[in-house]
């Protein structure tokens, strides 16, 4: 096959350049964003710079917005993205972002978006994918051990206020049935002491299930929420994430059982995601029952924290930020008891088993997140 006309498309103006040496600064891309600098006092906006360093070295480069200077910015070879923060008070006001080379100063312009203010839930869980990184017998032992770090962490918070107290999500019954299992009284009365107040809890899927399965597997896989009503631990959410879709059967079997909402992560990797924005719906089966299911993009949220820093900035951040500011990106128009400033978001692990790091919602909450103190 010859190809004789390939083309090129990017969401963001690009321009070329021949390969060789050299600095080129692609775009800037504001975020309607909010975050703290060095202070608490020092709020910034963050504007994302592409630029692509020729050289098969690293280089360092100056960086300055309206001539004024911003810092230096370390380029690995090849294509950086690079979060920069300008001072706050910037809003709707176009900036020209500037690199200064050896081979001369490479600008960009932007206009930069005005902060939105969010209320925003944190949904900390490990993911479990049997297999995918080690066989069942091995993921059975961490997930049991991620349970006691969560109850620890539990306890090392509980003196701080009730926002910023550890919580753990329990993302399938498996690991939990087993867990209940073989720990000791006073070990399972901690478990559900965290449960009663709110900074644990049950989810009701037994693994990440495929349609495939069959209704009696689904109905044989709920049976555990039984013996966790007896120890009067509540069950009202299902949780299938990484695995698209879900069997008819759960819509009249899910609140059959107790359960309210399905939270899907869809992996969009190697399918079709339905929407190009979270979205809220009710599931409603045939027969009437019905779920309230939040969908959202499974990896947005998956790889934060966990993803080595190939290139500068914070990759949290981008992350963390990217989802949230997807209603002025995607140019959403605004209506009337319409809520798009409070979206559920989901983080986990790659690696179907990182533990419990009650690091990130302290990380969150003082580096990416100033505008939710504003509010």
């Amino acid at each position: 096959m010859v190809l004789d006309a390939v083309t090129l498309e990017a969401s963001t103006p690009v321009e070329s350049a021949p390969a060789g040496t050299g600095i080129s600064l692609f775009a800037a891309e504001s975020e309607p964003a909010l975050i703290y600098g060095r202070t608490r006092d020092e709020l910034l906006h963050p504007v994302t710079l592409d630029i692509a360093n020729w050289d098969a070295k690293p280089r360092k480069a100056a960086w300055s917005y309206d001539g004024k200077a911003g810092g230096e910015l370390k380029l690995a070879p090849g294509l950086n993205r690079m979060q920069v923060g300008i001072p706050e008070g910037y809003d709707g006001r176009r900036v020209c972002f500037a690199l200064r080379t050896p081979d001369g100063d490479r600008s960009v312009e932007t206009e930069i978006l005005p902060a939105e203010r969010w209320t925003v839930y944190l949904v900390q869980h490990t993911h479990t994918d049997i297999g995918y990184t080690k066989p069942q017998t091995e993921i059975l032992t961490e997930h049991l051990r991620y349970i006691d770090y969560a109850i620890e962490y539990c306890e090392a918070t509980a003196d701080y206020p009730d926002d910023a107290k550890f919580r753990w999500t329990c993302e399938a019954s498996w690991a939990v049935r087993e867990w209940l299992r073989i720990r000791p009284a006073e070990q399972v009365d901690r478990f559900l002491r965290f449960v009663k107040n709110g900074q644990i809890e049950v989810t009701a899927m037994f693994f990440n299930m495929s349609e495939l399965s069959g209704e009696n597997a689904y109905k044989t896989f709920l049976a555990p929420i039984a013996r966790f009503h007896e120890l009067g631990i509540p069950v009202e959410t299902a949780m299938q994430d990484d695995v698209n879709g879900v069997a008819w059967c759960l819509a009249d079997y899910l609140p059959d059982v107790g359960v309210k909402y399905l939270s899907m992560g869809s992996n969009g990797h190697r399918a079709l995601i339905p929407f190009d924005r979270p979205t809220l719906y009710r599931w409603e089966s045939p027969s009437g029952k019905s779920l309230l299911v939040p969908r959202r993009p499974l990896h947005d949220g998956q790889l934060l924290g966990h993803r080595p820093r190939r290139h500068g900035g914070s990759p949290q951040r981008r992350l963390f930020l990217h989802p949230l500011t997807a209603p002025q990106r995607l140019r959403l128009p605004a209506r009337r008891g319409a809520v798009l400033g409070i979206l559920h978001r989901q983080f986990a692990s790659v690696d179907a088993g990182v533990r419990a790091d009650p690091r990130l919602e302290r990380a969150l909450c003082m580096a990416q997140t100033a505008q939710c103190d504003r509010a």
